[in-house]
């Protein structure tokens, strides 16, 4: 099976919004359980997918439809104190890093345009 197909087919499965088991996509779409987690790990630079940790019972993969958040209407102040309080929490993870980085982003070019 081509990489493409084997990454629709996780696509696919994926896009009803439930939590997954890998070992349910690997036999779903007949690949071996190391293919569906190096395909997932693939898939989640341009998907929003959430992988669950925890075991056979607990850990699992989830399709989050909803990726873009609109931080358009948010004032400069709103997203300065956003950014503010996601600094100070604690055991941040890689995910609230990079939102943070692209939040700063969205606040540097706000602070350019008002100053036009």
């Amino acid at each position: 099976m081509r990489k493409r197909d084997i990454q629709a087919d996780i696509l696919a499965l994926l896009s009803d919004g439930r939590l997954w088991k890998m070992n349910e996509i690997a036999c779903e779409i007949e690949v071996c359980r190391k293919t569906v987690i190096r395909h997932i790990q693939s898939l989640s630079y341009r998907h929003n997918i959430l992988v669950f940790h925890g075991g056979e019972q607990k850990g699992g993969v989830r399709l989050i439809k909803e990726k873009e958040v609109s931080v358009e209407s948010l004032s400069v102040e709103d997203l300065q104190r956003i950014i503010t309080n996601l600094k100070e929490m604690k055991d941040k993870s890689k995910q609230i890093d990079f939102f943070i980085f692209r939040l700063s982003k969205v606040l540097e070019v706000k602070i350019m345009e008002s100053k036009e």
